[in-house]
């Protein structure tokens, strides 16, 4: 019987790495937001999580995707309420805007349409940009980054011991 996943001996896959790693960037904005009272938590971002953690190979999960798709579409749904208001089209606008510029920047990253409308739905002020939305993409992709670096340290070990053996 082949004592292996991924090629590698023992019961740890990507997947498991990544999965703790989805666990810790929730767990990370969500005690931000609930301990110590620092707006960082947004329904967007739980997309954006399985996105980065689920599909990391996706243009979709690149980082400077994930934090212009955020950040551009949190402006453009502020922009939308403020000169609009809270209205329906106002969210048609935000979201339609905020899906061309990111494909025009080729940035896109589907959550941030939902960032958008959140931004309409609540009339969002200026604030809105940075916390939660900059400072929630930024702590996603900060333990992305970490994570990946630790599937790739592994995936490393593993080659250099399938050349050894």
């Amino acid at each position: 019987m082949d004592n292996t996943v991924d090629g590698c001996p023992g019961v740890v896959t990507d997947n498991h790495v990544r999965t703790v790693g989805a666990f810790i960037a929730i767990s990370f904005v969500s005690f931000l937001s609930f301990e110590c009272s620092i707006p960082v938590f947004m329904a967007s971002l739980g997309a954006s999580i399985v996105i980065l953690f689920a599909m990391p190979n996706s243009d979709a999960a690149c980082p400077r995707t994930v934090l212009i798709g955020h950040a551009l579409s949190a402006t453009i749904g502020v922009l939308s309420v403020s000169v609009f208001g809270i209205c329906w089209y106002a969210a048609s606008i935000a979201v339609a805007v905020s899906m061309t510029l990111m494909l025009l920047l080729k940035s896109l990253h589907p959550p941030g349409g939902a960032t958008a409308l959140i931004a309409v739905t609540t009339g969002a002020s200026w604030d809105f940009v940075m916390a939660p939305v900059l400072l929630g993409a930024i702590s996603l992709v900060g333990v992305f980054i970490l994570t990946e670096y630790v599937v790739r340290v592994r995936n490393r070990a593993c080659e250099d011991r399938k050349v050894t053996d």
